[in-house]
């Protein structure tokens, strides 16, 4: 997925810019996929791939959780409670698919993160190999004129809206 700039990579200034005054979008998310070492009791410590994705993004997807929830507004903000969503299959493997998994805590990377829900099966965002997700944090020290922190962006047209409005929008809020 491309953004309307044709380019995926957003500084945070831009990111913010998008979200709070596009007449274009109804709506942006940044998201990346990483290796984490995950720990859990009972199993070997392994490398897991993970998503982070800003709150909006199970929104612009138009997904809903199977259990539990995934993240609301301001949990991406520096200080928020470590938290994670499951992936189906990461529920199953290593949590016998037991709905009292969430609540539980699972160590991502050193950090007990609590399990606030579980994804349907068909989620695959923003790939399949990804088995669960953790907030996309904005740095404490990061400002509105930082752009150094950089996003993987998507964003949802709203209605009446071209792409090529959008990408005309944009240009003008990246300068």
């Amino acid at each position: 997925g491309q953004s309307p700039a044709g380019n995926r990579w957003l500084s945070l200034r831009t990111r913010l810019a998008w979200r709070e005054r596009s007449v274009t979008l109804e709506d942006a998310g940044a998201y990346g996929s990483y290796d984490y070492l995950v720990r859990q009791p009972g199993f070997e410590p392994s490398r897991l791939h993970g998503g982070t994705v800003s709150p909006s993004v199970f929104r612009l997807l138009r997904v809903s959780p199977a259990i539990g929830r995934f993240f609301v507004e301001g949990e991406d903000a520096a200080g928020s409670p470590p938290i994670v969503v499951l992936s189906d299959r990461v529920w199953r493997d290593r949590f016998a698919a037991d709905p009292g998994a969430v609540g539980r805590t699972l160590e991502i990377d050193g950090e007990r993160r609590t399990i606030v829900g579980i994804a349907r099966p068909d989620l695959a965002f923003p790939n399949p190999r990804v088995l669960f997700w953790i907030p996309a944090t904005i740095p404490a020290d990061a400002d509105q004129a930082n752009r150094t922190v950089v996003f993987t962006t998507l964003g949802r047209l709203r209605p009446g809206a071209t792409p090529e409005q959008a990408a005309y929008v944009s240009e003008k809020v990246r300068r």
